[in-house]
């Protein structure tokens, strides 16, 4: 009869049964049934370690971890070691690279980033099958939201029944780009709401000299 045969991992002196091998014929109507195959789990090793080894082989690559933990242990398997083979270890060693981070892009607007091969390569690292919108529909697309974004905050702002309170912050980033923001501060159902209005280059630093000569 043809059939599929799996071997216990245990010994066949350790094995709760005669024989440390089961049989699935394949010229029966329950032959995708693996009832056997679980009972003969059951008394080798114990309902509780076999629900526990069912529920972490379900999740990712647990299976071949509980399968790595019998061969460890000469067949044996039991809760505490599965258990102990799946708990997070805490205390190891901490380490670091100090390599510099490899530069995927070369473009220096943001929209044209994704047709830079080596930002390609990194997106599609694993998964070549992902599609890559070329530069010209990112920005159009970039375009299409900040036309529906205006029109949604200039409604919004004149929906309010209270006051408006717009702030400039001014700042000069890491790379010596003087930076202003604008936001708009009011009150909407009782909370606090902020909205970034709009952030700009500035032609000279913003320092108390500058400030008094533009003043």
């Amino acid at each position: 009869r043809i059939c599929h045969t799996f071997t216990c991992a245990l010994d066949l002196k350790d094995c709760a049964n005669i024989c440390n091998i089961v049989h699935r014929f394949q010229d029966t109507g329950d032959l995708s049934s693996t009832g056997n195959l679980w009972t003969h789990a059951k008394k080798c090793f114990g309902m509780e370690t076999v629900q526990l080894a069912h529920a972490k082989a379900e999740k990712g690559s647990g299976a071949d971890k509980v399968r790595r933990v019998a061969l460890k242990n000469g067949g044996k398997l039991t809760s505490q070691l599965i258990t102990a083979a799946f708990e997070r270890k805490q205390g190891g060693k901490i380490t670091y690279s100090t390599r510099q981070h490899t530069e995927v892009e070369s473009s220096l607007r943001s929209g044209a980033v994704v047709g830079d091969h080596g930002y390609q390569s990194l997106m599609k690292m694993g998964r070549p099958h992902i599609f890559m919108p070329f530069p010209s529909t990112l920005w159009r697309d970039i375009k299409h939201v900040f036309i529906r974004v205006c029109g949604w905050i200039a409604d919004t702002l004149q929906d309010v029944l209270g006051f408006l309170y717009f702030t400039m912050d001014c700042w000069t980033s890491p790379n010596h780009k003087a930076l202003a923001a604008f936001t708009v501060h009011f009150e909407q159902d009782g909370k606090p709401e902020m909205l970034l209005l709009d952030v700009v280059n500035l032609p000279r630093s913003h320092t108390g000299e500058n400030l008094a000569v533009e003043f």
